[in-house]
């Protein structure tokens, strides 16, 4: 049986960035649907992959990308008390960390990465 292909999603809210989409959540009392996502990002010294909640509508579409097969849930409770997802086929072999709900807010970097400070073309300023 081949492995499921996990469809990438772009998202609007930090990271800002595509991501694959693991499944669409819907809490329990019916409320809105939410994205369960992953990504990567550099940590001290390898990869970390991380995983959050975000609301559906700060979810876009990657083109060509299939999210026919992706798992519907309902979870109860809360979006606060939802926990970490358990990434079992996406098989990552590195340090995992589980950020929570995605609502906006500036994302620490994974524990123990360094800081790197970003220079684009263009910029009159430095951004960190």
């Amino acid at each position: 049986m081949a492995a499921r292909t996990v469809p990438r999603v772009r998202v609007l809210v930090p990271p800002r960035c595509l991501v694959h989409l693991l499944a669409w959540v819907q809490p329990a009392d019916g409320g809105g649907w939410w994205a369960c996502v992953a990504w990567t990002e550099p940590g001290a010294d390898e990869l970390v992959l991380r995983t959050g909640w975000i609301a559906a509508e700060h979810v876009r579409r990657a083109p060509g990308e299939d999210h026919a097969g992706v798992r519907r849930i309902r979870l109860p409770g809360e979006t606060q008390g939802w926990p970490a997802p358990v990434v079992g086929s996406y098989r990552w072999p590195g340090p995992h960390q589980h950020v929570g709900v995605l609502c906006g807010q500036l994302l620490e970097p994974p524990r123990g990465a360094r800081r790197w400070l970003w220079i684009a073309d263009g910029d009159d300023g430095l951004a960190e």
